[in-house]
């Protein structure tokens, strides 16, 4: 978003690229206004759809793998949405092995390949990862010290299986209830937990999410972490829009773009 600054503003200018560094900005507005603290200016050496990452999809990625104790390796479920893809790049990034659970459905060998191309190290449907063949198949990485929900349900008791012991299981989406069962907390010590980004944001100083948004825009800069991106004439919106909302749930999350 480039921005209209006032005189007294000091740390933006005119025309700077920025992404928000606080939650309820309207990003799908065509004006806002709000405080210079609200924003945090990136690069504009980087694609524009990268640049649209940063400011939620990746930093929640990044809070998710920086504080929860992510260290060896993490399980994720919903590994094929925008915030799973972040995981899987900034992990490969960091030395952190990945083990990725998708939905099962048709398109599930696609959204298997795409996501080893980002640099996951496991990547199994739900009955897979629910089957005896899975524990053989993660047997050979290090067991993982934290468990990243995306889905809720019975997707969340997959994870939390999976963790070791005194692991923790944060969610950060899904509208399914958690299930998770007694004895995997009991016999385990697995701690569940919850994080919400706007929640991050409201209780960090400005220089905090400044540190945050430089850590993402790194990443990018580098070739580390890229957005998936379908690129559409804007003539066309609607009927592809029509047929980006009838895919599979199962489908890789690909963002629209409009030119």
């Amino acid at each position: 978003r480039q921005m209209c600054i006032r005189d007294s503003v000091n740390g933006v200018a005119v025309n700077d690229w920025v992404v928000p560094s606080a939650a309820g900005l309207g990003t799908f507005s065509e004006y806002v206004v709000t405080d210079a603290a609200n924003v945090s200016v990136v690069p504009n050496d980087i694609r524009v759809a990268d640049a649209a990452l940063l400011g939620g999809t990746a930093a929640t990625a990044l809070r998710l793998l920086s504080d929860f104790g992510a260290t060896d390796s993490v399980v994720q479920n919903n590994a094929s949405g925008p915030v799973g893809q972040a995981v899987v790049q900034i992990a490969k990034a960091r030395g952190i092995k990945t083990i990725n659970i998708i939905a099962d459905g048709p398109d599930a060998d696609d959204v298997v390949e795409h996501l080893y191309s980002l640099g996951a190290d496991i990547v199994v449907t739900e009955s897979y990862a629910n089957s005896s063949k899975f524990g053989a198949l993660v047997a050979d990485l290090p067991t993982p010290s934290v468990g990243i929900n995306g889905a809720g349900g019975a997707a969340a008791t997959t994870v939390a299986r999976t963790v070791g012991d005194g692991a923790t299981v944060v969610t950060y989406g899904g509208s399914a209830a958690v299930q998770v069962p007694t004895s995997i907390l009991v016999g385990k010590g697995v701690s569940m937990a919850g994080f919400s980004l706007g929640r991050w944001y409201a209780g960090a100083s400005p220089a905090a999410r400044a540190e945050m948004t430089q850590q993402v825009v790194q990443l990018a800069q580098d070739g580390a972490l890229k957005a998936t991106v379908e690129e559409t004439p804007f003539a066309d919106f609607l009927k592809t829009f029509d047929a980006f909302t009838s895919r599979s749930a199962q489908s890789i999350a690909t963002p629209l773009v409009t030119m």
